[in-house]
């Protein structure tokens, strides 16, 4: 996922001075898990049977089980290692349920809308969960490939860089290079891609290059 910036904060109270004082209560934090001990090769490098380790501890500690859970969050990095271990410890936790129907749960995360916003990201994964329960409404995922990133391109182009060069506003002699470069860097502070799918700057502004030549020199 691309990186993205961000602040988030919660107000934290126990739950019976927020009932005696009549708080407005958006969620209650039921059971918190943990699992990291160490011994791994790095916190780049998750393990799935630590997280389904975790998971199961918080769900003890809460007490139920992923039976009546409707939605998770996950952290969901875009990446090959991350996501392979969240979702292969979710896979065992949840797939020891008693359930017969084998899909009661939402998966999503925020990253795609706001990217990796680094020390901030769990702020912004516990505000989605928290307003998504309350308001009772799911948060679309943004899903981003090359249709759409052409797509987006070309109404930039159409509607801001060719009026602008119309008016006059613009050099006529502005090389399209330059014009390609402006509008990477305008879709880059848009855009959320898979970090898996286009590890680098250097990619991502090749692999645009490439897809918007055709539309930005018609």
């Amino acid at each position: 996922t691309m990186l993205g910036e961000g602040i988030g904060m919660v107000a934290l109270k126990r739950l019976e001075d927020a009932e005696r004082d009549g708080d407005r209560i958006y969620a209650v934090i039921e059971g918190v898990g943990s699992s990291s001990d160490g011994r791994a090769k790095s916190v780049y490098a998750p393990v799935a049977k630590g997280q389904a380790q975790a998971l199961r501890r918080a769900y003890e500690q809460a007490g139920f089980g992923p039976d009546t859970i409707e939605l998770i969050e996950a952290h969901g990095t875009g990446t090959s290692a991350g996501d392979a271990a969240e979702f292969g410890g979710l896979e065992m936790v949840f797939g020891e349920s008693a359930r017969t129907d084998r899909q009661w749960c939402s998966l999503g995360s925020v990253k795609s809308q706001v990217g990796h916003t680094k020390a901030s990201a769990g702020a912004a994964r516990l505000l989605k969960a928290v307003f998504a329960t309350d308001e009772d409404a799911m948060a679309r995922r943004i899903v981003w490939n090359s249709d759409i990133i052409v797509r987006f391109g070309e109404e930039l182009m159409n509607s801001v860089v060719r009026p602008a060069l119309d008016a006059n506003l613009l050099h006529t002699e502005v090389a399209p290079e330059v014009l390609i470069e402006w509008v990477y860097r305008v879709l880059l502070s848009f855009l959320t891609l898979p970090s898996n799918a286009i590890q680098s700057e250097q990619q991502l502004r090749s692999t645009l290059h490439a897809l918007l030549v055709p539309v930005l020199l018609k």
